[in-house]
């Protein structure tokens, strides 16, 4: 796939296909969302939109995700649970854009 780093932000359908040894047509399909990190809006027509930046660390560390709706005027609720606990909670608002957010604990 040339020049990925140029496509605009959206969802992308690829079919893959080719014909097997037995002369069967043989076919794959994958779903997939290009977007960027300095996106202002999100990148698909989703009431929800979630996506990690970083996922793993070690205890101390922070965790770092983008988060974002289409719709206006939506309320989100971040909790970080720790050994099945929530240790915080925070509320906030998104408005069709995309927020980078960060927890630790």
């Amino acid at each position: 796939m040339k020049n990925m780093a140029n496509w605009p932000s959206g969802q992308y359908a690829l079919e893959i296909s080719s014909i097997d040894k037995f002369g069967e047509k043989v076919q794959s399909y994958s779903y997939f969302t290009v977007y960027s990190n300095n996106d202002k809006t999100i990148p698909v027509n989703d009431f929800d939109w979630f996506s990690t930046l970083k996922d793993k660390g070690e205890p101390g560390e922070e965790a770092s995700f983008l988060i974002g709706s289409r719709m206006q005027n939506v309320s989100v609720l971040m909790e970080v649970e720790v050994k099945n606990q929530i240790v915080s909670e925070t509320m906030g608002n998104t408005e069709q854009r995309v927020e980078e957010d960060e927890c630790s604990n």
